[in-house]
């Protein structure tokens, strides 16, 4: 007969969804119900057994596989109230698996929706699981189609409960409901009571470890527990160490065990905490202390060594060492030249990189030398480089004498040994002819009004920086009447004239100015003017310079 417990009205919504799924009449599965509580036509004559229909049903294990996240993430099996509504296209009657197979077939798309709706048939039927039939994890996953990101939280799913858990995914029988207000709906809630026990303890073999034991249990706690323990570790009253155990999952006790290694001296208390997925937690401080001694290991202690011991707390002078490699030294990037500003071309430049490798500590010397074949050295330069650092070197000898194949040479040495030697290409050293000065105008410009001109301008030595000595040259302004000159037929000579000597020497922004004044004539706006530069130059020859501004007209 069915269970007391169980009223009509659970009965026929079982009846309702049953009926619509095989094809049967509520009215007849009802009965089937009422008869012993379980569908198995047991008020009817029997049939081909149910259970052999159902195991035929095997065939449907690798299509239903397939699908199984999707049926681990449906709500009805899981405890929601999101329903999904499919008919079935068979009855029991007539090979009932055998025909919601071939309707699976037919319909792909509804196949899912299918095996959501038959797997609580398939509990009603027994009142158990699909192991009554002899069909062992029908949801289970053949690894193909696992997904990582897929895990369980239990929790109350009740959506009405006082202790609901929209993010649950799996009942853990926990919900409850207050009874004082609105009239029920579920049990009162019950409190978990839950009791400790330190069972942590040392290990003289091990005397740097301390080996957590504890216990965490309650007979009263009326559901399944699902959360994190955490063993904290504290050291001289400061936090030290923890431990983490996540998404434990438990039912009345769970026991915990961990072991802190490689501890310092001192003296060692714990804390427990276990953090719940509805937010409820418990703390229990242990009771006990735990004395950590040091102890004293003899060893190498030097990383250096090749007989390091990490767990070494006292050298006992075993350290061992490979052989030391020797100093070496690389002379790289080496280049030898004239220095380009020099006017006299005398001066060499010698440089490059000392690559020094294993010489921590030493002092290595170097020899900078400048000789021609078959001849002691003319020129040197010494200094001294340390350790493992690459150095850039430089170094110029000014005013070599001139003469072919100078060959620079560079020795690096470690306590008179030779550790490097390279010698260069030879460079001559050839006699410059003397730099004279060239005088320049570098620039000038006449001005005029109706009784003044002024002319200014520049002279230089060269066309750029040098320290050149110049000459003396003379300088000449000088205006005419249009059209006439100090010889021939219209010689009649310059109007007005001046002239200035100058020392011109370097190069330098130095502008100089003359002036000539009161020759306009009543009348006459026009004139001649003329300006020169004269000068004996290093070879004795005279050079001359000429701007002219003829018919220039006077601005009022």
């Amino acid at each position: 007969m069915v269970d007391e417990n169980d009223s009509i009205e659970e009965l026929k919504e079982k009846a309702k969804i049953i009926a619509e799924a095989t094809g049967r009449t509520e009215g007849d599965v009802l009965a089937d119900l009422l008869d012993d509580g379980i569908v198995n036509l047991s008020n009817e004559s029997p049939k081909e057994s149910l259970v052999e229909q159902l195991k035929e049903a095997a065939e449907l294990i690798s299509t239903v596989q397939n699908i199984n996240k999707e049926v681990s993430e449906n709500t009805v099996l899981n405890g929601g109230d999101n329903s999904t509504e499919i008919k079935v296209e068979t009855t029991l009657e007539g090979d009932v698996v055998d025909r919601a197979i071939e309707a699976v077939q037919r319909k792909a798309d509804n196949l899912k929706k299918l095996i959501i709706t038959l797997a609580p048939v398939f509990i009603l039927l027994t009142g158990g699981g699909m192991e009554a039939f002899g069909i062992i994890d029908i949801f289970g996953n053949d690894g193909e189609d696992y997904d990582d990101d897929y895990y369980e939280i239990w929790g109350c799913t009740a959506p009405d409960a006082e202790n609901y858990m929209p993010d649950a995914t799996i009942d853990d029988g926990s919900c409850w409901w207050d009874d004082n207000h609105g009239g029920g709906g579920g049990p009162p809630h019950q409190p978990c009571n839950w009791e400790w026990q330190d069972n942590s303890y040392t290990d003289d073999n091990n005397p740097d470890s301390l080996f957590i034991g504890a216990s965490f249990s309650s007979f009263q706690c009326p559901h399944e527990m699902n959360g994190d323990f955490r063993m904290i570790l504290f050291k001289d009253g400061e936090f030290y160490d923890e431990e983490l155990d996540i998404n434990m999952k438990f039912y009345e006790n769970q026991d915990l065990g961990h072991e802190f290694s490689d501890l310092q001296e001192g003296d060692y208390t714990l804390k427990f905490r276990f953090d719940t997925y509805d937010g409820s937690n418990w703390n229990w401080d242990s009771p006990r202390n735990y004395y950590i001694e040091s102890q004293e290991i003899y060893g190498c202690t030097d990383s250096e060594a090749t007989n390091y011991d990490s767990s070494a707390t006292d050298d006992d002078g075993s350290c061992e060492y490979p052989p030391e490699e020797p100093c070496t030294v690389e002379i790289q990037n080496h280049y030898r030249g004239h220095v380009g500003d020099d006017a006299e071309q005398d001066a060499i430049l010698i440089a490059f990189k000392v690559a020094p490798t294993d010489c921590e500590g030493e002092n290595i010397k170097i020899d900078i030398d400048l000789y021609q074949n078959g001849y002691d050295v003319n020129y040197t330069h010494h200094l001294i480089v340390s350790g493992d650092d690459f150095t850039d070197i430089s170094h110029i000898f000014d005013g070599v004498q001139v003469g072919n194949g100078w060959i620079p040479r560079i020795t690096a040495s470690l306590d008179g040994e030779v550790l490097e030697q390279v010698w260069f290409w030879g460079i001559d050293v050839v006699e410059q002819e003397p730099e004279t000065c060239e005088i320049n105008l570098f620039g000038i410009e006449l001005q005029t009004n109706n009784t003044t001109a002024t002319i200014a301008f520049d002279l230089d030595c060269g066309y750029e920086e040098n320290d050149l000595e110049g000459y003396n040259v003379s300088v000449q302004f000088l205006v005419y009447h249009l059209n006439e000159t100090n010889q021939g037929a219209n010689g009649t000579g310059p109007i007005e004239w001046t002239t200035q000597l100058y020392y011109i020497e370097g190069y330098a922004d130095d502008v100089r100015v003359l002036v000539l004044d009161n020759f306009t004539v009543e009348n006459i706006t026009h004139y001649d003017f003329y300006w020169y530069a004269i000068w004996t130059d290093a070879d004795g020859e005279q050079q001359f310079l000429e701007e002219t501004w003829l018919n220039r007209e006077l601005e009022a």
